[in-house]
């Protein structure tokens, strides 16, 4: 078997991908709503529910409150939308305060507001205070829970959440939306069948390359940036592919919770007194899933490189969007240091105590 850290998922080919005997539910993620809508991504799930405000609110005041350090994919559908994006301070801890953050929406007079919790934490300490204060003042909110699907405090009461899902596992693609009140018009019927077979070749082909030593890596490597840029390309919003349904309806989600617990705080534990680098993200509680292991660097690009060198793939998450609005300093370090050590559930203790050897030889 190869000996590869992180990067895309792969795929067993033997794993049977047939019809799955229900429809996948929101209840699975701890979610409740009205209405809800599994699609192909998280950016596709953020369209429709723009595309539901602008068909509820017929005179929205189109300017909207998003957090400072975040991806490119949350910012366009607001741009694409007409939207003014303003966004919001954070700490260094990734935390909003909630008292600069009411200064903050009063002042900009935004109507709609997106937030995330930051990377299976709970970074939005006492925000219901801030939902209690602005939604009947005609606030609406938006919580893109994709970084804590698993995580399993409270949910806030927001009008609308979006996520995606395929950032967990090996699904070819995934997203979701759920609203509040109503029912969402327009839901996608179609799903994007060259984007499913394109993301399954390419897991299915990096399976048999780690797991078989068959093929060549950069076979799976372009199959999957044609995946990418076959996603880039969808001009419109799809429904969850018939693959991704069961992949994740079949989720050993125990598994997924527990591995990612037990290799996050073995790092945690062994990089806390590290002084080349700053943890970024806290301690585990009971209630956290992680989705990585987050670490600041000044070193940062040399340290990606010196891991890759050793077939340990951190990515960085994310590179500051080019339509990113001005920003507090505090994410602008962040997207400056940023760096993401895997912990998921493809490893294990001697996989992280790889990490850990690797990083101290820098």
């Amino acid at each position: 078997m190869q000996n590869e850290i992180g990067s895309n998922f792969d795929l067993d080919p033997a794993i049977p991908l047939g019809n799955c005997d229900s429809e996948l539910n929101i209840t699975m993620f701890g979610l409740n709503g009205t209405d809800s809508v599994f699609l192909s991504t998280g950016r596709g799930a953020e369209n429709l529910v723009l595309d539901t405000i602008s068909e509820r609110n017929s005179n929205i005041r189109k300017v909207a409150l998003i957090p400072p350090f975040t991806c490119n994919t949350v910012i366009d559908p607001f741009i694409r939308h007409g939207y003014k994006i303003i966004s919001y301070p954070i700490e260094s801890t990734l935390n909003v305060n909630v008292e600069k953050f009411r200064e903050i929406l009063a002042e900009t007079d935004a109507q709609v507001v997106l937030v995330h919790r930051y990377f299976g934490f709970n970074t939005l300490s006492d925000f219901e205070k801030i939902i209690d204060e602005f939604s009947p003042k005609g606030v609406i909110f938006i919580e893109d829970k994709t970084q804590s699907f698993y995580s399993s405090f409270d949910s806030l009461p927001v009008d609308y959440i979006i996520g995606s899902l395929r950032k967990w596992a090996a699904l070819p693609d995934g997203g979701v939306a759920v609203c509040k009140t109503g029912i969402f018009m327009n839901k996608p019927v179609d799903y994007d069948r060259k984007l499913e077979r394109l993301k399954l070749e390419a897991s299915h082909a990096k399976y048999e390359y780690l797991r078989k030593k068959t093929g060549k890596k950069e076979h799976f490597i372009d199959l999957f940036s044609k995946a990418e840029q076959q996603l880039d390309s969808e001009d419109s919003y799809f429904k969850i592919s018939p693959a991704s349904e069961a992949i994740q309806q079949n989720l050993d989600l125990s598994i997924l919770k527990k591995k990612r617990r037990d290799n996050y705080r073995f790092l945690y534990e062994e990089l806390k007194g590290y002084d080349k680098l700053q943890i970024l993200t806290p301690q585990l509680t009971e209630v956290v899933v992680p989705l990585y292991f987050v670490i600041l660097s000044k070193e940062r690009d040399e340290l990606q490189k010196h891991l890759r060198i050793h077939d340990i793939y951190a990515p960085v998450i994310w590179p500051k969007a080019e339509e990113c609005p001005e920003i507090c300093n505090e994410a602008q370090r962040i997207y400056e240091s940023v760096l993401c050590l895997p912990v998921d559930q493809r490893y294990g203790e001697n996989d992280m105590e790889r990490i850990l050897n690797v990083i101290r030889k820098m």
